[in-house]
């Protein structure tokens, strides 16, 4: 390896293969995964006196406690600003502390599928809480609430991602919302016990949100959407996914409320009719993503394609040209900004 400084962003996957681009770089085989630990020593070691800004690893069992104690090691992440361990099951509790121990810098800090020590992760939030914008912690189902009250030291967060960590309960996912108000993403993803009351405190403390993934949260109603009409009408993007209590009661308060709502996502809501999409197209005119899926391909929502189609051209003077999407599964539609009404 050379003896030049290394470039300061460190990503051990292509981020161009199937693989990255369906958000599993862990599957990832055309980059560093099978690097070994003299290979990431030497990383490290090179990698000052600048050190490094970026270190995104997927899978990489290279990159264990050895590295982290190697010479080089603290002067090469002691800057570090974005920090992302997707899979990488050699990073125990020791690793994880000493990395802690290293960073107090970091905007972003997202681990994926890991089993992340409590310890570290308090550490890491409360050296970090002044600099955090992004905590992503996606699959970390060992998570739980108390881990996730440490989040709400971090005042400026702008993106939080808790997508599928079950173990978290509601109380704590409200402490964090009432002392975060400058998020603007929020990620709920499968966290199956978020409910009304959640949502609530969502639309109640978050005035900047522009992007809320509730999919998957079965326990909200047309009451937990109406919190959101009421409160948050500059959403951008909201998933309502498998909420599968929703009907078109609440589609329609969406529809009069978040005019600027550009993608929004009801696959599985199995309670929502035809009036639900005419709601859609008539109140909602800078959408340019909606997905209806259902597990019946359709025809518990809309009746399938051919309903649609009918719907729109009976509609044609009020209704936006909506096409099936392409590479899309079936009932996903799209229709491009510059696209008119049909005449």
């Amino acid at each position: 390896m050379s003896r030049e400084p290394l470039a300061p962003t460190v990503v051990s996957y292509c981020g161009q293969c199937e693989a990255c681009q369906d958000k599993t770089q862990y599957l990832c085989k055309q980059k560093y995964k099978h690097e070994s630990k003299e290979f990431w020593t030497a990383v490290l070691k090179h990698s000052t006196p600048t050190g490094l800004t970026e270190l995104r690893l997927a899978s990489c069992d290279g990159f264990d406690v050895s590295v982290l104690r190697s010479e080089g090691a603290k002067a090469a992440l002691s800057g570090l600003k974005v920090l992302e361990l997707n899979r990488c099951s050699v990073m125990d509790a020791e690793a994880l502390g000493l990395i802690a121990d290293m960073c107090g810098n970091l905007r972003e800090l997202r681990f994926r599928d890991m089993a992340v020590d409590r310890a570290a992760l308090k550490k890491l939030l409360c050296k970090n809480a002044k600099s955090l914008r992004v905590v992503d912690l996606l699959g970390c189902h060992t998570v739980k609430g108390e881990d996730v009250r440490g989040i709400a030291q971090c005042f400026e967060l702008r993106d939080l991602s808790l997508w599928g960590c079950h173990n978290v309960d509601n109380a704590a996912i409200v402490h964090v919302v009432q002392h975060c108000s400058q998020l603007e993403r929020l990620n709920l993803r499968y966290a199956h016990k978020v409910d009304d009351k959640v949502v609530a405190a969502i639309a109640a403390n978050l005035p900047q949100l522009k992007d809320l993934n509730l999919r998957y949260c079965y326990k909200v109603s047309d009451k937990g959407v109406q919190s959101l009409c009421e409160s948050l009408p500059g959403l951008r993007s909201l998933n309502l996914s498998q909420c599968s209590r929703l009907t078109d009661a609440a589609i329609m308060q969406v529809a009069g409320a978040m005019s600027r709502l550009k993608e929004l996502r009801l696959w599985g809501c199995t309670k929502l009719t035809s009036d639900a999409v005419f709601f859609i197209s008539e109140g909602l005119p800078e959408l340019t993503l909606l997905d209806l899926r259902s597990r019946d391909k359709l025809e518990a929502v809309i009746g399938g394609p051919t309903a649609l189609k009918f719907l729109i051209q009976t509609y044609r003077s009020k209704l936006a040209r909506w096409e099936q999407a392409q590479g899309e599964q079936a009932g996903v539609f799209k229709r491009h900004a510059m696209v008119a009404a049909a005449a």
